[in-house]
This record gives structure tokens, sequence and C-alpha cells, in this order.
């Protein structure tokens, strides 16, 4: 099953929009303010492969230990968090395309 990350996900409209594109696949949204949960659990209620979790970006490793996502979208909380550089680091470790990318090029070069 695919893997969507949703990062500072808020009430969930942004996600609403796209989330027809996502049927097939888990979808993981997180903010970081406990405040926006609540609401956008209630708006994807009906929507049984979407998760939405109270949840720092920055511990998403810790949280997530073993998932790799094939889609990442930072929407417009990219701009906001405080380590930006970090936050790039994080989604290149935790996203799969970037991961099986990196393993043929090593394969590649090895050879």
């Amino acid at each position: 099953m695919k893997q969507v990350l949703d990062i500072g996900t808020a009430t969930g409209g942004p996600l609403s929009t796209i989330i027809h594109c996502f049927e097939q696949a888990r979808v993981l949204g997180i903010d970081y303010n406990q405040h926006y949960v609540p609401a956008c659990q209630k708006l994807f209620k009906d929507h049984p492969n979407v998760d939405i979790k109270h949840m720092n970006f920055y511990d998403l490793e810790k949280e997530e230990p073993e998932t790799l996502f094939d889609v990442i979208i930072f929407g417009s909380s990219f701009m906001i968090l405080p380590d930006q550089a970090k936050a790039l680091e994080i989604a290149r470790r935790t996203c799969f395309s970037i991961q099986a990318n990196s393993t043929r090029k090593a394969k590649s070069t090895s050879s």
C-alpha cells in the first residue's frame, strides 16, 4: 500500500481537496498544534485510510520508525518550520522513492 504524509495538516482543508487522489493509500496527516487535530479527524471520519495525529514532524522517525512514504506534502507548513534543513533531511530519509533511488545509485557505482 502506498503511504502519503501530510505535514502541518491543520484542519485538513487543503488535504480534503486532493484526498480523492489517494483512495488506495494510507494517508497520515500530522500537526503539532493539538487544537487542529479534532477538526481534521472529524473531516476525514469517513475515510478509513486517513489517520490524523498530533505529532511534531521532527519526531516522525521515532513515531513511525518503519514507515517510508511515497508522497510527502509540506503544503504551507514548510515556511514556518524552525529548522528547514533538518526537515528536508528527515523527508529525504523517510521518502521511499529517494531511498530506492539511492540504493540503485549505490548498486550501479559498486558494479
